[in-house]
């Protein structure tokens, strides 16, 4: 099972329909026709920050809505281990692994995901020498380590890979 969260990825045309003179996303496109992709449209609770809560909400099943205004859920509720979707898997027989190409320390990611399941967490440390866009670790880097890591797992072994990318991030003006 491999889960993508893009950060700050968004196909506008959700907002209404807009004309281009070339196709603006050909390959998301090709993959809704694609009858082996399972594909949908994911509202989230954040808009332009706190990127972790919809992690949280993902991870744990867990609505934002419930907390106050301004809480994130990593840093202020997350202090011992929590049922989680990794968990569950882990308990399943499943390997886990976060993946973050960026502080292992933001938003305490590196306290928080072992206290949700994974096993790994590989932040920007782990990407020496990695692509780049604008500052930020490539999506291409980031899909290479899933790649490697879904090839070099034992044969057999389930495999949970939870990966939220940087390559869209802002610093929009480089």
């Amino acid at each position: 099972i491999i889960v993508i969260m893009d950060e700050a990825f968004s196909d506008l045309s959700v907002l209404g329909e807009f004309q281009t003179n070339e196709d603006y996303m050909p390959y998301i496109h090709s993959l809704k026709q694609d009858e082996d992709v399972i594909s949908g449209y994911l509202n989230v609770s954040v808009l332009g920050g706190n990127t972790a809560n919809t992690e949280f909400e993902f991870l744990t099943g867990h609505s934002m809505a419930f907390l106050p205004q301004g809480s994130v859920a990593y840093q202020q509720y997350l202090k011992s281990e929590s049922a989680s979707l990794p968990s569950y898997l882990k308990s399943l027989g499943y390997s886990t692994v976060a993946i973050h190409p960026y502080y292992a320390d933001g938003w305490e990611r590196d306290r928080v995901y072992p206290l949700l399941g994974f096993d790994e967490f590989m932040s920007k440390d782990d990407f020496t020498g990695a692509g780049k866009i604008r500052k930020h670790i490539s999506d291409e880097a980031c899909f290479d380590k899933i790649i490697k890591l879904y090839e070099n797992k034992p044969e057999g072994e389930p495999l949970f890979v939870f990966n939220v990318t940087m390559q869209n991030h802002s610093g929009y003006d480089e």
